[in-house]
């Protein structure tokens, strides 16, 4: 678990750090969805302590709102925030593409596994460059390219960018003699998180 201060994310320097944007974007994919404040820390894999102090900073700020029920804090974006909606599409469009993409790729049967890569996935990981135009998508399993090819342009329009999906086999990734593969495998890879909830 991380639980260091991080700086500002590549993708979108106006957050205070890495950890509040992500924490917005996954907040906010959906606006009337309620978090736990232990939920939101195992799925940005940071400490509860750091989730509690940027919660508190939000709240204060007026993007988010919480309440308590038992021992639980829950928290959700506040509708009465007269700039929700902005700040909402600025992180769903430089920090939610996962998010997002795994949201539309769940409802494909036959998907292994998914990353973003390519100039986006490099922003995110600190590679200096010039903002994104895109996003580059690697989905391995057996899913109907069709059915890929929907869900990519479905987050096209959510997220306003390209989506372009690639889709290997199993045995592809997991062996080398790709050569356009095994680059993908030392570059910076995020994550889809597909098959559990994102």
């Amino acid at each position: 678990m991380r639980d260091v201060h991080t700086p500002a994310p590549p993708l979108l320097p106006l957050f205070r750090s890495a950890h509040q944007g992500q924490l917005l974007a996954l907040v906010l994919l959906d606006p009337e969805a309620e978090h736990s404040l232990s939920d939101l820390a195992r799925r940005l894999r940071v400490h509860h302590t750091t989730v509690n102090r940027e919660v508190d900073r939000l709240e204060t700020a007026g993007l988010l709102r919480s309440r308590r029920v038992g021992n639980l804090r829950l928290v959700r974006g506040d509708p009465t925030s007269p700039v929700l909606a902005e700040v909402r599409a600025l992180a769903l469009k430089t920090l939610g593409p996962a998010y997002v993409l795994a949201q539309e790729l769940d409802r494909v049967g036959g998907i292994e596994a998914a990353w973003i890569y390519g100039s986006w996935a490099a922003r995110a990981a600190g590679q200096p460059g010039p903002p994104p135009q895109d996003l580059d998508v690697l989905v391995v399993g057996t899913p109907d390219r069709n059915a890929v090819h929907r869900a990519a342009r479905a987050a096209e329009e959510r997220l306003g960018r390209e989506v372009n999906a690639l889709i290997r086999s199993p045995e592809a990734w997991a062996t080398s003699a790709d050569g356009f593969l095994t680059t993908l495998r030392t570059g910076p890879l995020v994550p889809i998180p597909v098959g559990r909830e994102p």
